[in-house]
């Protein structure tokens, strides 16, 4: 082959190696398709023939179609193996002609997570997991607590892949210098405590490895699975082999809740739910008074317990189950049910004791070595109760998490009572459980939602516009807010933006509060998506609004 042959086979080589790569190339937008917006219908060719100068929209290389004839907005189709899309919509972005344009991006399904393995989750639908995704995901209160699950076992793999950017670390402490640094009685206790050890080293197995993944496994991170909650701290306490070891567990997460409610969170930690899945078969609540008695201990600061009851195939009153029956109302026992509804024969139940059930049969979860592995039994039915829990803290509501601030039992009441009313009634539950209904996270939100996510008593936005437009060259724009609000609100008006910037801030003044009206420049405010709130001391109300600049 001559230099010339040789030359022009490695250009051509090269030419198709561009192109295989542009099509696989992974995008955010369409190729080949733009989204114009034009000052009316009919400049939309204008727009079109002013690049060809001749008939351009009915050329074969570019298609139209409508896509809202109210907004005079466009779909653009081309070939971009022929058309530089990059150049293209720059250039129209200089004609006089077009008020908007933009890539056709391709839109995510927010409510689901990219994880791997997520389409084998059955349990997080059937609990309508995917609709509370929507609204949160997790972690943090509406407050800005980072809220914590207290996970009792007897190991766990911490540094499982899915699991290790979701466990809790003691700040107040540094890792393996041997002094206690936070002054709490155990010495690098940073990643959790091993209660048996008094330190931080967990022994690697498989049961706590497994609620861990159910309760909070790393959601939308491309890999595994999800847990109930895609973000949370997950508290481990390790090395629980017996009553005292429980106890010992259990009083550690008890302490940090309650330096946290002691310094309004400046220490400790919001330990907000424990979970645990251990227990004793055949036993009853008169032999075990200090491990019952730990549990309106925890109550009193605000934690809220889920435990699973045992697995046998009877009514743990007849049979016997600790801490399945201790009287406790700030405990949640916990059976299971599988992809049917129906109750696996070793379930146990009891109509006066077992709270809920909750999926927890032949469900994928984490194991040891960063492995994933089908899992049964109740001790992965109250991991996502709790997880459940865990996941309504971080509604966006904050007069529940103000609440928790005021009186801790209180609102750990609102949050067990959402879960126990918004349990979806099933026939296998039917005088099997208090509730006789499995788990409904959806609609445990919804109830929250209900009393705390709308306007009390006489506070409201009323009326305010959705979309403003504001023209530089003609003068600023106002954005007229009509209210509802009592003669003597302390209520302050805040504008922040989508990613939680503070932009506006007024104290609304009396001349405000007796018109119920007011009037905002909104000249300072770039194009974009704005939120608007009424904030006093127990509420909250936020509407929202955008910005077009013309």
């Amino acid at each position: 082959m001559n230099k010339q042959l040789l030359g022009a086979a490695i250009l051509l080589f090269c030419h198709a190696l561009i192109f295989s790569q542009n099509l696989t190339k992974k995008t955010d937008h369409r190729l080949g398709e733009i989204l114009i917006q034009t000052k009316d219908a009919p400049s939309v060719y204008k727009v079109l023939n002013s690049f060809s100068g001749d008939n351009f929209a009915q050329r074969s290389d570019f298609k139209v179609e409508t896509v809202s004839a109210n907004l005079n907005i466009y779909h653009l189709f081309f070939d971009p193996n022929l058309i530089d899309e990059n150049e293209l919509i720059k250039n129209l972005r200089f004609n006089n002609d077009v008020k908007a344009v933009q890539f056709n991006h391709i839109a995510e399904l927010r409510s689901v997570p990219n994880d791997s393995l997520f389409s084998q989750q059955w349990n997080m639908r059937k609990i309508n997991a995917p609709s509370v995704w929507d609204a949160t995901t997790g972690g943090l209160t509406a407050c800005g607590d980072t809220i914590v699950v207290a996970v009792l076992d007897q190991g766990f793999d911490i540094n499982h892949p899915d699991l290790k950017a979701n466990i809790w670390r003691n700040r107040a402490e540094i890792p393996n210098n041997g002094i206690d640094d936070d002054k709490n009685g155990y010495v690098d206790d940073f990643s959790g405590l091993n209660v048996s050890r008094s330190n931080d080293k967990h022994d690697v197995q498989a049961h706590g490895t497994n609620c861990l993944g159910v309760i909070g496994a790393s959601g939308n991170n491309s890999i595994g699975i999800s847990g109930i909650n895609w973000n949370v701290k997950m508290l481990i306490l390790s090395g629980v082999t017996d009553d005292a070891k429980i106890i010992e567990a259990y009083t550690y997460a008890q302490n940090l809740r309650k330096k946290y409610n002691q310094t309004n969170g400046k220490e400790g930690a919001f330990v907000a739910v424990t979970s645990m899945s251990l227990g004793y078969a055949n036993k009853r609540p008169e032999d075990f008074p200090l491990v019952c008695a730990i549990y309106n201990t925890l109550g009193e600061q605000g934690i809220l317990n889920v435990v699973s009851a045992d697995n046998v195939d009877n009514d743990i009153n007849v049979s016997g189950d600790i801490p399945g029956l201790c009287p406790s109302d700030y405990l949640v026992v916990v059976t299971r049910t599988d992809e049917k509804d129906l109750r696996p024969r070793t379930a146990g139940y009891s109509k006066d004791f077992v709270d809920l059930a909750a999926p927890g049969e032949n469900v994928t979860s984490t194991t040891l070595f960063g492995n994933y592995d089908l899992i049964g039994g109740n001790s992965f039915a109250a991991p996502l109760v709790a997880g459940a829990a865990a996941l309504l803290w971080s509604a966006p509501y904050d007069s529940l998490c103000k609440m928790s601030k005021k009186t801790p039992t209180a609102a750990l009441n609102v949050v067990k009572d959402a879960i126990l009313r918004g349990v979806d009634p099933v026939l296998s539950m039917k005088d099997k459980t208090v509730t006789g209904g499995r788990l409904n996270v959806a609609k445990s939100l919804d109830i929250l939602r209900s009393v705390y996510g709308m306007p009390v008593g006489t506070y409201d936005i009323l009326k305010m516009p959705s979309i403003l437009g504001v023209n530089p060259t003609i003068g600023s724009k106002t954005i007229n807010v009509t209210l509802r609000l009592p003669a003597n609100a302390n209520v302050s008006l805040i504008i922040s933006n989508t990613i939680g910037q503070i932009v506006f801030q007024k104290k609304i003044n009396e001349k405000d509060l007796l018109s119920n009206f007011i009037a905002l420049d909104t000249e300072i405010l770039a194009s974009g998506i704005y939120y608007l709130s009424l904030l006093a001391e127990d509420f909250e109300v936020t509407k929202k609004f955008v910005i077009l600049n013309q």
